[in-house]
């Protein structure tokens, strides 16, 4: 049953409408495919009900959009940030080993990034404030910035 929903519905167009088509697209439309799979009887009762549509335009908008989204978490903010700079790629290692940072900076973003990005997380795990936490990633933020 849940093969012949997957069928009928398009996801391609779903990742493809909210991602504007960018190179996110493929990555989204495997993430939607991946969640439906997990709670089947919810997508069979959404589909019965003729919800499963705007259902999914909205998780695909909120995972790719929010600032809470695991797309969002997972794919755009979190890992390795790639920038066309002079013709070349520069990934968040490359940037962050040019940066000048002290240990306890690098020591700082490697939690930061640890917790998806998460200060309140964060903040739960390590006992920094979250004003502390915010004050040294934007710091970090900045001499990165002026090392590029």
């Amino acid at each position: 049953m849940i093969a012949s929903i997957l069928k009928e519905v398009n996801l391609y167009l779903i990742a493809t409408h909210t991602t504007k088509g960018n190179h996110f697209t493929d990555d989204l439309y495997q993430e939607l495919y991946l969640s439906l799979l997990e709670d089947k009887e919810k997508v069979i009762g959404l589909y019965e009900r003729k919800e499963l549509e705007p259902y999914l335009y909205r998780m695909a908008w909120i995972s790719y959009n929010g600032r809470l989204g695991q797309f969002f978490l997972k794919y755009r903010k979190r890992h390795e940030i790639v920038q066309e700079v002079e013709g070349h790629e520069i990934n968040l290692k490359d940037v962050v080993s040019e940066a000048n940072l002290s240990h306890i900076e690098r020591m700082m973003l490697d939690v930061y990034l640890q917790h998806d990005c998460n200060k309140t997380w964060m903040e739960s795990n390590t006992k920094i404030c979250r004003r502390v936490i915010t004050k040294h990633i934007k710091e970090i933020t900045i001499k990165c910035k002026n090392s590029l």
